[in-house]
């Protein structure tokens, strides 16, 4: 048994509840959210001791009954395959669970990602882990834009990418939304290259800096040497983004967690 953080976990997982909470918060997890996560692992880790089924045969088939296990329980949150992604995954690199082949490109959003993988392997050049880490916000992004069996991406605005920004700002830390608005600018400029969508809206992201409230645009920006055409145009972006904190009475980074899970 292992007491973590007034989380009790038992069962064959117990031994892998620090290490999922800290690479939760290396990832840029909160504190709360990453408790949060491990609420679930000592569920699962529950429920595999209960039914003497091992972390290796923790397959789709075994996964969904659990699933199921918890949807009957009267759990309201961490109810899909999705949702245990960062679990599930955690649980493969460290060898515990099976790995199990990507379907591929079974739905519009993994053809799509597919293709993204492709871009930032092959033209950024960019590190495996690093690969894993856009890809992972790419797909949160994405799936939001799943109508039917298709993507709409022809609808895409920078509403919609502010939106996205202010929901995943209610999970994470500051840090982490930092880390995450360039894994995003990045989706956004390859959407627009492969023609996925009519323009660039990589404009839509705040140019907030360090200090909460306070926005930044050309030469000013860390490690920036802009074009004055480039840096007016990050300027009208940086001003659409003080409007949109003005609007909603709070920095687009500083907002409320949500509720703990109930497990």
């Amino acid at each position: 048994m292992v007491e973590l953080s007034m989380v009790r976990v038992t069962g064959p997982l117990a031994g892998h509840a620090e290490g999922f909470r800290a690479d939760l918060i290396r990832r840029g997890y909160t504190s709360r959210t990453a408790r949060d996560n491990v609420y679930v692992l000592a569920h699962l880790s529950r429920w595999l001791g209960a039914g003497h089924v091992g972390p290796s045969e923790l397959t789709p088939l075994v996964v969904e009954r659990f699933l199921r296990a918890r949807r009957g329980a009267g759990y309201r949150r961490w109810l899909t395959t999705g949702s245990l992604r960062a679990l599930l995954g955690y649980l493969r690199e460290v060898g515990v669970a099976p790995v199990w082949q990507p379907p591929a490109a079974q739905d519009p959003v993994e053809e799509l990602l597919d293709a993204y993988r492709g871009y930032l392997r092959v033209e950024r050049r960019l590190a495996p882990n690093t690969v894993r880490i856009n890809e992972e916000i790419a797909r949160r992004f994405l799936s939001q834009r799943v109508a039917g069996e298709a993507l709409d991406l022809d609808g895409l605005e920078s509403s919609d990418v502010t939106a996205f920004v202010l929901d995943q700002a209610r999970v994470r830390s500051v840090g982490s939304m930092k880390a995450l608005l360039s894994p995003l600018r990045s989706l956004l400029r390859f959407l627009f290259l492969a023609g996925r969508v009519p323009r660039d809206l990589c404009g839509a992201l705040p140019f907030e800096t360090s200090v909460p409230g306070v926005f930044a645009a050309g030469d000013v920006r860390h490690g920036s040497m802009k074009r004055v055409a480039a840096a007016v145009g990050e300027g009208s972006s940086a001003v659409r983004s003080v409007h949109e904190r003005l609007a909603t009475g709070a920095s687009v980074l500083d907002t409320a967690h949500p509720d703990p899970a109930t497990g």
